[in-house]
């Protein structure tokens, strides 16, 4: 290969330019891939040119030296193959190191920030929370959603959040939230939250449907003592195939008031 890069270099002065002399420490690195960028030009001609001459040499013909079209030809379909390698989008741009101005580039979409109440309810209910916190706040608020979180508020042990949450259900229209704001008794209202609940849970609306949303409500009534939703808890893990869960809340039951 150092003879035939030799040979071509030194086959036309009057393609000055055209042609670049390689090193030996070149022609390695190309013919064992290891170059870090693409050749020039001149330098890609020369090597194409004596890859060619030395193919033709080895088969015998008279006259091995290739043109410089043959050159021009390899660089196109270098060209597009280097193109068809890139993404879809970046297809349109010219060929060769450009690179599409900052412009013209489709800026990523930056994530929302989650404000403090958002992280909050997180927190504490996981992808429920913030699913039933999205719905409770949109411009056509859910007033199920507000109940449901004034629910886990009053069993959670936060009354006042949960007499907020009420009154935003009950503003929405929600007989439930109504009612339990009859309730005056924190003990007595945070009682019937849990029955509430369990009535709440066996809804069929699209809400309920989220996964973790009514075995959270179940889950929230039956830790308060309340026995028909450890009995409706064991029978949704049951249901789930969720064996050990079963066990646990069927012996709860058991075990509660």
């Amino acid at each position: 290969m150092a003879k035939a890069a030799e040979k071509v270099a030194e086959r036309d002065t009057g393609e000055r330019g055209r042609l670049h002399r390689v090193s030996w420490a070149t022609l390695s690195r190309t013919l064992n891939k290891k170059f870090s960028r693409p050749p020039t030009r001149a330098k890609f001609n020369t090597l194409a040119l004596a890859c060619l001459y030395a193919a033709r040499e080895t088969a015998g013909e008279a006259d091995p030296l290739p043109d410089l079209r043959e050159a021009d030809r390899l660089w196109s379909q270098w060209q597009e193959f280097r193109r068809q390698s890139l993404p879809v989008e970046l297809r349109g741009y010219r060929q060769g190191h450009q690179q599409p101005a900052a412009a013209a580039r489709p800026a990523p979409a930056k994530p929302l920030r989650k404000d403090a109440e958002q992280l909050r309810y997180e927190a504490a209910y996981g992808r429920a929370g913030t699913t039933l916190l999205a719905a409770a706040r949109s411009p056509e608020a859910d007033p199920e959603a507000a109940l449901v979180l004034a629910l886990l508020r009053l069993l959670d042990s936060h009354p006042g959040e949960g007499e907020t949450w009420l009154r935003t259900a009950e503003s929405l229209g929600s007989a439930e939230a109504d009612n339990l704001l009859g309730v005056q008794a924190p003990q007595e209202r945070k009682l019937s939250a849990a029955r509430q609940a369990v009535k709440t849970a066996a809804s069929a609306s699209s809400l309920l449907q989220e996964g973790e949303i009514r075995p959270l409500l179940l889950e929230r009534a039956a830790r308060s003592g309340l026995r028909e939703a450890a009995h409706q808890l064991a029978a949704y893990y049951a249901g789930a195939g969720e064996a050990g869960h079963a066990a646990r809340w069927s012996t709860a039951a058991v075990r509660a008031n």
